[in-house]
Protein backbone atom coordinates (compact mmCIF):
# COMPACT_ATOMS: atom_id res chain seq x y z
CA UNK A 1 0.00 0.00 0.00
CA UNK A 2 1.11 3.19 -0.94
CA UNK A 3 1.47 5.74 2.25
CA UNK A 4 2.94 8.90 0.44
CA UNK A 5 -0.79 10.15 -0.60
CA UNK A 6 -2.12 9.71 2.74
CA UNK A 7 0.97 11.06 4.65
CA UNK A 8 0.79 14.08 2.46
CA UNK A 9 -3.01 14.94 2.93
CA UNK A 10 -2.34 14.50 6.23
CA UNK A 11 0.41 16.96 5.99
CA UNK A 12 -1.84 19.21 4.10
CA UNK A 13 -4.53 19.33 6.59
CA UNK A 14 -2.68 19.97 9.16
CA UNK A 15 -1.01 22.90 7.58
CA UNK A 16 -4.16 24.46 6.59
CA UNK A 17 -5.66 23.86 10.15
CA UNK A 18 -2.40 26.21 11.82
CA UNK A 19 -3.43 28.62 8.53
CA UNK A 20 -6.56 29.08 9.85
CA UNK A 21 -5.41 29.15 14.02
CA UNK A 22 -2.75 31.56 12.69
CA UNK A 23 -5.65 33.96 10.31
CA UNK A 24 -8.19 33.55 13.15
CA UNK A 25 -5.40 35.65 15.35
CA UNK A 26 -5.23 38.38 13.17
CA UNK A 27 -8.96 38.38 12.64
CA UNK A 28 -9.91 42.41 14.19
CA UNK A 29 -13.17 42.43 16.55
CA UNK A 30 -14.52 44.81 17.47
CA UNK A 31 -15.90 45.50 20.99
CA UNK A 32 -19.06 47.84 21.68
CA UNK A 33 -17.21 49.82 24.81
CA UNK A 34 -20.44 52.46 24.54
CA UNK A 35 -20.98 53.75 28.12
CA UNK A 36 -17.62 52.88 29.48
CA UNK A 37 -14.31 55.33 29.62
CA UNK A 38 -11.35 52.93 29.67
CA UNK A 39 -9.36 55.90 30.32
CA UNK A 40 -11.71 58.17 32.13
CA UNK A 41 -10.79 59.62 35.48
CA UNK A 42 -12.66 58.10 38.36
CA UNK A 43 -14.43 61.33 38.94
CA UNK A 44 -16.34 61.04 35.74
CA UNK A 45 -19.38 58.82 35.35
CA UNK A 46 -20.31 55.92 33.25
CA UNK A 47 -23.62 55.07 31.19
CA UNK A 48 -25.04 52.50 33.91
CA UNK A 49 -21.72 51.25 35.58
CA UNK A 50 -19.28 52.91 38.61
CA UNK A 51 -16.31 54.06 36.92
CA UNK A 52 -13.19 53.09 37.62
CA UNK A 53 -9.71 54.00 36.23
CA UNK A 54 -8.18 50.68 34.26
CA UNK A 55 -5.22 52.93 33.27
CA UNK A 56 -2.36 54.13 34.64
CA UNK A 57 -2.27 57.96 33.33
CA UNK A 58 -0.04 58.88 30.30
CA UNK A 59 1.11 57.01 27.78
CA UNK A 60 3.09 53.79 27.80
CA UNK A 61 2.22 53.26 31.47
CA UNK A 62 0.75 49.91 33.05
CA UNK A 63 -2.37 49.25 35.04
CA UNK A 64 -2.41 46.02 37.18
CA UNK A 65 -5.42 44.57 38.46
CA UNK A 66 -5.34 40.90 40.41
CA UNK A 67 -7.80 38.20 41.01
CA UNK A 68 -11.69 39.82 41.90
CA UNK A 69 -10.09 43.57 40.62
CA UNK A 70 -10.11 42.29 36.86
CA UNK A 71 -14.35 42.31 37.07
CA UNK A 72 -15.07 45.99 36.41
CA UNK A 73 -17.19 47.91 33.90
CA UNK A 74 -14.52 47.74 31.12
CA UNK A 75 -14.12 43.77 31.26
CA UNK A 76 -17.79 42.86 31.85
CA UNK A 77 -17.70 44.12 28.52
CA UNK A 78 -14.88 42.81 26.78
CA UNK A 79 -15.41 38.89 28.82
CA UNK A 80 -18.12 37.31 26.19
CA UNK A 81 -15.62 38.29 23.05
CA UNK A 82 -12.84 36.58 24.55
CA UNK A 83 -14.47 33.73 26.66
CA UNK A 84 -17.53 33.02 23.88
CA UNK A 85 -19.97 30.68 26.41
CA UNK A 86 -22.73 30.55 24.21
CA UNK A 87 -19.88 27.61 22.39
CA UNK A 88 -20.81 25.47 25.72
CA UNK A 89 -23.69 27.03 27.65
CA UNK A 90 -26.41 25.13 25.79
CA UNK A 91 -25.24 21.78 26.28
CA UNK A 92 -24.09 22.71 29.63
CA UNK A 93 -27.65 23.56 30.94
CA UNK A 94 -29.29 20.63 28.99
CA UNK A 95 -27.84 18.24 30.72
CA UNK A 96 -28.04 20.00 34.06
CA UNK A 97 -31.73 20.23 33.59
CA UNK A 98 -32.16 16.55 32.60
CA UNK A 99 -30.20 15.11 35.34
CA UNK A 100 -31.92 17.69 38.10
CA UNK A 101 -35.55 16.23 36.46
CA UNK A 102 -34.84 12.72 37.72
CA UNK A 103 -36.10 14.58 41.12
CA UNK A 104 -38.03 16.76 40.51
CA UNK A 105 -40.09 18.35 37.49
CA UNK A 106 -38.71 20.90 35.59
CA UNK A 107 -41.19 23.59 35.91
CA UNK A 108 -40.81 23.05 40.04
CA UNK A 109 -36.86 23.59 39.92
CA UNK A 110 -35.16 26.54 42.05
CA UNK A 111 -32.10 27.17 40.37
CA UNK A 112 -29.20 29.71 41.39
CA UNK A 113 -26.16 29.69 39.30
CA UNK A 114 -23.10 30.82 41.28
CA UNK A 115 -20.11 32.61 39.02
CA UNK A 116 -22.87 34.14 36.84
CA UNK A 117 -20.90 36.51 34.55
CA UNK A 118 -22.68 38.03 32.25
CA UNK A 119 -25.91 36.06 32.40
CA UNK A 120 -25.98 33.53 29.70
CA UNK A 121 -27.08 30.32 31.94
CA UNK A 122 -29.30 32.03 33.49
CA UNK A 123 -31.12 33.26 30.61
CA UNK A 124 -31.02 29.79 29.13
CA UNK A 125 -32.25 27.93 32.58
CA UNK A 126 -35.00 30.52 32.26
CA UNK A 127 -36.30 30.11 28.73
CA UNK A 128 -36.22 25.92 29.48
CA UNK A 129 -39.36 26.78 32.16
CA UNK A 130 -38.05 26.72 35.26
CA UNK A 131 -40.08 27.64 38.64
CA UNK A 132 -37.08 29.91 39.11
CA UNK A 133 -32.89 30.86 38.46
CA UNK A 134 -31.32 33.54 40.20
CA UNK A 135 -27.43 34.42 38.92
CA UNK A 136 -25.13 35.37 41.56
CA UNK A 137 -21.45 37.38 41.15
CA UNK A 138 -19.29 39.27 43.31
CA UNK A 139 -18.55 41.63 40.61
CA UNK A 140 -20.83 44.36 40.59
CA UNK A 141 -19.79 45.35 37.02
CA UNK A 142 -20.38 41.65 35.63
CA UNK A 143 -24.05 41.77 37.72
CA UNK A 144 -24.51 45.16 36.18
CA UNK A 145 -23.56 43.79 32.65
CA UNK A 146 -26.25 40.69 33.09
CA UNK A 147 -28.97 43.06 33.80
CA UNK A 148 -27.93 44.98 31.03
CA UNK A 149 -28.30 42.23 28.44
CA UNK A 150 -31.01 40.02 30.30
CA UNK A 151 -33.22 42.57 32.48
CA UNK A 152 -36.30 40.67 33.00
CA UNK A 153 -33.70 38.07 35.16
CA UNK A 154 -32.63 38.14 38.35
CA UNK A 155 -29.04 38.89 39.24
CA UNK A 156 -27.37 39.69 42.83
CA UNK A 157 -23.99 40.43 43.79
CA UNK A 158 -23.15 37.71 46.10
CA UNK A 159 -20.38 36.15 47.60
CA UNK A 160 -20.73 32.19 47.62
CA UNK A 161 -18.44 32.25 51.09
CA UNK A 162 -20.75 33.87 52.83
CA UNK A 163 -23.50 31.86 54.21
CA UNK A 164 -26.32 34.75 54.54
CA UNK A 165 -25.89 35.14 50.46
CA UNK A 166 -28.90 32.74 50.51
CA UNK A 167 -31.02 30.33 52.95
CA UNK A 168 -31.15 26.83 53.98
CA UNK A 169 -32.74 24.51 51.53
CA UNK A 170 -33.32 27.71 48.99
CA UNK A 171 -32.52 25.72 45.81
CA UNK A 172 -32.96 22.72 44.32
CA UNK A 173 -29.87 22.86 42.00
CA UNK A 174 -26.77 25.29 42.53
CA UNK A 175 -24.84 25.08 39.52
CA UNK A 176 -20.67 26.76 39.06
CA UNK A 177 -19.78 26.72 35.68
CA UNK A 178 -16.40 27.65 33.49
CA UNK A 179 -13.74 27.12 36.19
CA UNK A 180 -15.62 29.20 38.88
CA UNK A 181 -14.90 26.39 41.61
CA UNK A 182 -10.74 26.68 40.90
CA UNK A 183 -11.13 30.57 41.63
CA UNK A 184 -11.90 30.06 45.47
CA UNK A 185 -8.69 29.36 47.25
CA UNK A 186 -10.35 28.43 50.75
CA UNK A 187 -13.47 25.88 49.39
CA UNK A 188 -14.38 24.51 52.10
CA UNK A 189 -16.30 26.95 53.88
CA UNK A 190 -18.15 27.76 50.30
CA UNK A 191 -18.81 23.85 49.66
CA UNK A 192 -20.72 23.83 53.03
CA UNK A 193 -22.97 26.91 52.15
CA UNK A 194 -23.72 25.27 49.16
CA UNK A 195 -25.05 22.06 51.05
CA UNK A 196 -26.87 24.05 53.55
CA UNK A 197 -28.63 26.43 50.26
CA UNK A 198 -30.00 23.44 48.51
CA UNK A 199 -32.92 21.31 49.75
CA UNK A 200 -32.61 17.65 50.28
CA UNK A 201 -32.43 15.48 47.07
CA UNK A 202 -30.64 19.14 45.39
CA UNK A 203 -28.25 18.98 42.78
CA UNK A 204 -25.04 20.34 42.42
CA UNK A 205 -23.62 20.88 39.26
CA UNK A 206 -19.92 21.92 39.22
CA UNK A 207 -17.35 22.42 35.79
CA UNK A 208 -14.34 20.16 36.77
CA UNK A 209 -11.71 19.55 34.53
CA UNK A 210 -8.18 17.32 34.02
CA UNK A 211 -5.45 20.63 34.87
CA UNK A 212 -2.96 19.04 32.90
CA UNK A 213 -4.41 17.98 29.95
CA UNK A 214 -7.50 20.68 29.30
CA UNK A 215 -7.03 23.37 26.38
CA UNK A 216 -6.46 27.02 28.26
CA UNK A 217 -6.56 28.73 24.55
CA UNK A 218 -9.67 31.06 24.35
CA UNK A 219 -12.49 30.53 22.51
CA UNK A 220 -12.11 33.33 20.00
CA UNK A 221 -8.12 32.23 19.71
CA UNK A 222 -9.21 29.22 18.08
CA UNK A 223 -9.84 28.80 14.82
CA UNK A 224 -13.15 27.05 15.06
CA UNK A 225 -15.87 26.93 17.97
CA UNK A 226 -14.78 23.83 19.95
CA UNK A 227 -11.97 23.23 18.08
CA UNK A 228 -8.73 22.37 20.24
CA UNK A 229 -4.89 23.12 18.42
CA UNK A 230 -3.65 20.52 21.43
CA UNK A 231 -3.78 17.47 19.68
CA UNK A 232 -1.42 18.96 16.52
CA UNK A 233 0.78 20.25 18.81
CA UNK A 234 4.16 19.11 19.89
CA UNK A 235 4.05 20.83 23.67
CA UNK A 236 0.94 22.19 25.06
CA UNK A 237 -0.26 25.40 23.30
CA UNK A 238 -1.44 27.79 26.38
CA UNK A 239 -1.54 31.03 24.93
CA UNK A 240 -4.42 32.98 23.30
CA UNK A 241 -3.93 35.87 21.22
CA UNK A 242 -6.97 37.89 19.83
CA UNK A 243 -6.87 41.25 17.82
CA UNK A 244 -9.16 43.96 18.53
CA UNK A 245 -9.97 47.10 16.71
CA UNK A 246 -8.99 48.94 20.18
CA UNK A 247 -6.24 46.86 21.80
CA UNK A 248 -4.65 43.69 21.07
CA UNK A 249 -5.11 40.85 23.86
CA UNK A 250 -2.33 37.92 24.77
CA UNK A 251 -3.87 35.73 27.59
CA UNK A 252 -1.29 33.07 29.26
CA UNK A 253 -2.10 29.79 31.17
CA UNK A 254 0.69 28.59 33.48
CA UNK A 255 -0.13 25.61 35.80
CA UNK A 256 2.36 25.13 38.78
CA UNK A 257 1.55 21.80 40.90
CA UNK A 258 -1.87 22.58 42.44
CA UNK A 259 -1.24 26.82 41.46
CA UNK A 260 -2.05 28.40 38.31
CA UNK A 261 -2.22 31.66 36.81
CA UNK A 262 -3.97 33.20 33.73
CA UNK A 263 -2.57 36.10 32.89
CA UNK A 264 -3.51 38.86 30.39
CA UNK A 265 -2.33 41.52 28.81
CA UNK A 266 -4.15 44.54 26.46
CA UNK A 267 -2.32 46.56 24.85
CA UNK A 268 -3.92 50.03 23.49
CA UNK A 269 -3.35 52.16 20.70
CA UNK A 270 -2.03 55.35 22.70
CA UNK A 271 0.52 52.68 24.29
CA UNK A 272 -1.06 52.16 27.73
CA UNK A 273 -1.19 48.49 29.10
CA UNK A 274 -3.67 46.53 31.13
CA UNK A 275 -2.36 43.47 33.03
CA UNK A 276 -4.30 41.10 34.66
CA UNK A 277 -3.10 38.13 37.05
CA UNK A 278 -6.09 35.93 37.79
CA UNK A 279 -4.53 33.00 40.16
CA UNK A 280 -6.57 29.88 40.71
CA UNK A 281 -6.47 26.69 42.66
CA UNK A 282 -6.32 23.43 41.32
CA UNK A 283 -6.29 20.38 42.80
CA UNK A 284 -6.42 16.78 40.68
CA UNK A 285 -9.88 16.06 40.25
CA UNK A 286 -9.98 13.48 43.13
CA UNK A 287 -9.06 15.25 45.45
CA UNK A 288 -11.43 17.98 44.20
CA UNK A 289 -14.17 15.55 44.57
CA UNK A 290 -13.18 14.46 47.83
CA UNK A 291 -13.34 18.39 48.99
CA UNK A 292 -16.83 18.53 47.92
CA UNK A 293 -17.59 15.09 49.14
CA UNK A 294 -16.37 16.22 52.51
CA UNK A 295 -18.90 18.48 52.48
CA UNK A 296 -21.71 16.11 52.79
CA UNK A 297 -22.49 15.68 49.07
CA UNK A 298 -23.01 12.27 47.57
CA UNK A 299 -20.92 11.87 43.88
CA UNK A 300 -23.65 11.17 41.46
CA UNK A 301 -22.41 11.27 37.68
CA UNK A 302 -20.23 13.23 35.75
CA UNK A 303 -20.33 14.69 31.99
CA UNK A 304 -17.66 14.31 29.39
CA UNK A 305 -18.27 17.66 27.60
CA UNK A 306 -15.32 15.99 24.43
CA UNK A 307 -18.82 16.09 22.44
CA UNK A 308 -18.84 19.58 22.06
CA UNK A 309 -15.14 19.69 21.49
CA UNK A 310 -13.59 20.47 25.19
CA UNK A 311 -11.48 17.39 25.81
CA UNK A 312 -10.65 16.77 29.41
CA UNK A 313 -13.53 19.01 30.49
CA UNK A 314 -16.50 17.72 32.64
CA UNK A 315 -19.55 18.19 34.95
CA UNK A 316 -19.73 16.61 37.91
CA UNK A 317 -22.99 15.54 39.45
CA UNK A 318 -23.12 15.49 43.15
CA UNK A 319 -26.90 15.23 45.96
CA UNK A 320 -27.80 16.24 48.94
Amino acid sequence: MDVWPLGIAIFISVCCIFYLWELAKSYRVSVDLDGIEPFASTSGKGSGYATTEPFASGNGEVAQHIDDTCYDAFYAKVYDYLVQPLARAPMETKVSLEFAEKTKPRSELRIADIGSGTGIHVELFAREGVLSVVGFDKSEHMVAEAKRRFPTREFVIGDASVATMATADQFDMVTMFYFTVYMVPERTQMLRNIYLWLAPGGVFVCHIVNKVKFDPVLEAASPFVGFSVQKYADQRVTKSAVTFEEFDYVGDFQLNGSRAVYEEVFKFKDGRVRRHEQRVWMPNIDLLVGEITAAGFKYAHHTDLTAIGYEYNYLFFFQK
